[in-house]
C-alpha cells in the first residue's frame, strides 16, 4: 500500500506529488489523462488505474481536481471505496459544496478535511507555501505529518468542513481587487508613457505597511471599532472620484474605479465619512444588518 495518492495532476497537483515523492513517500497518482502521470511515475510514482483504485491504494488521498461537481463525478461508483479512507480536498468552491461532500465521504464510512491552499505550484515543499485544513481535529492530526511535507505554514481552522474555502474564497476577495486594482493603476501609468514595473517595486516597498494596515482591519471589523481613522471613507471617497475620472479621460477602462468610488461615496452618504476605511464593510454586508458573531 502506498503512504498517500494524489488524485488530479494539473500544475498544483503535480507540484504535490513532487514534493511528496521528494520526501521519500511511496505515491499513487491518477489523473483522467497519462500524459500527466508519466513524468510522476518516472521520479517514482506508481500510477492507478482509476481514481477509485487510487483511494483503494492508500490510507489518505489527496484530491486536486478543478471542483466539487468534478470531484462528485470521480466518486461516482467509488463508494466503497472511501471506507476507512482519509480524504483531503482542494478543489475550489463554496462552503455548502464542502460540507456536502464531507457528508457524501462520512456517508461511506471515510473520514474528510477540506483545504484551501496559498502558493503557486512553484511554491509547494518550501516555506513559502501555505494550507488551509477544516475538518474533524482528529483526522487534521491523522493527516499533519503527511501535510506537513508540503512546507510552509499549516493552519487548522475548526471541525466544520466549510470553513477552509470560507477563508479561501474570502482571501479570493482580496487578491481579486489587489489584481485589477495593480492593472488598473499599470494602465493608467502607460498613458503617461510611464513604466508599470516601477510601481510593482514601489508598492513591494510598502509591503510592512499594508500587512499593518490588513491586521488592523481585521481587527476593527471584528470589533465595530471604526472610529480611530487614519484615512476617512469620506476622503477616500473623493481621491476615487478622481481615479474614476482620470481613467475616464486616458480612455483606459474605468469601471473598477467606477465601483471603488461608488461603493465609497455609499458608505459616506450612510454618514460613515468621518469613519476608519475598513468601514465600507457596512455597505459590503448587503442584507446583513450586522455581523454573524464568530462561533
Amino acid at each position: 500500500m502506498s503512504d498517500l495518492s494524489v488524485i488530479g495532476l494539473g500544475d498544483m497537483g503535480s507540484a504535490i506529488a513532487r514534493a511528496l515523492l521528494a520526501a521519500g513517500l511511496a505515491v499513487t497518482v491518477w489523473n483522467r489523462s497519462d500524459a500527466r502521470v508519466t513524468p510522476l511515475v518516472e521520479r517514482g510514482a506508481t500510477a492507478a488505474v482509476s481514481a477509485g483504485a487510487a483511494i483503494e491504494a492508500s490510507p489518505a488521498a489527496l484530491l486536486c481536481v478543478s471542483d466539487y461537481p468534478a470531484t462528485m463525478a470521480l466518486f461516482e461508483g467509488t463508494t466503497r471505496a472511501l471506507h476507512g479512507r482519509l480524504i483531503v480536498q482542494f478543489a475550489s468552491g463554496t462552503p455548502a459544496q464542502a460540507r456536502a461532500l464531507e457528508t457524501k465521504v462520512r456517508q461511506a464510512g471515510g473520514r474528510y478535511l477540506d483545504g484551501a491552499i496559498g502558493a503557486w505550484p512553484r511554491q509547494v515543499g518550501s516555506p513559502d507555501a501555505s494550507f488551509t485544513l477544516a475538518g474533524n481535529a482528529d483526522d487534521f492530526a491523522a493527516a499533519r505529518p503527511l501535510l506537513d511535507l508540503l512546507g510552509g505554514q499549516l493552519t487548522h481552522v475548526g471541525p466544520d468542513a466549510g470553513h477552509a474555502k470560507a477563508y479561501a474564497n474570502a482571501g479570493l476577495a482580496y487578491f481579486a481587487g489587489h489584481w485589477i486594482g495593480f492593472a488598473q493603476g499599470a494602465a493608467l501609468l502607460e498613458t503617461e508613457g510611464l513604466d508599470p514595473a516601477m510601481l510593482g517595486d514601489m508598492l513591494a516597498s510598502m509591503g510592512p505597511i499594508l500587512a499593518t494596515d490588513m491586521q488592523r482591519m481585521g481587527r476593527a471589523i471584528a470589533t465595530e471599532a471604526f472610529d480611530e481613522a487614519e484615512s476617512t471613507v469620506k476622503t477616500i471617497a473623493g481621491d476615487l472620484r478622481w481615479l474614476a475620472e482620470l481613467a475616464d479621460a486616458t480612455g483606459a477602462e474605468a469601471e473598477f474605479a467606477r465601483l471603488a468610488a461608488a461603493l465609497f461615496a455609499r458608505a459616506r452618504d450612510l454618514g460613515l465619512g468621518d469613519k476608519q476605511h475598513s468601514a465600507i464593510i457596512k455597505v459590503l454586508r448587503g442584507r446583513l444588518a450586522a455581523p454573524v458573531p464568530p462561533a
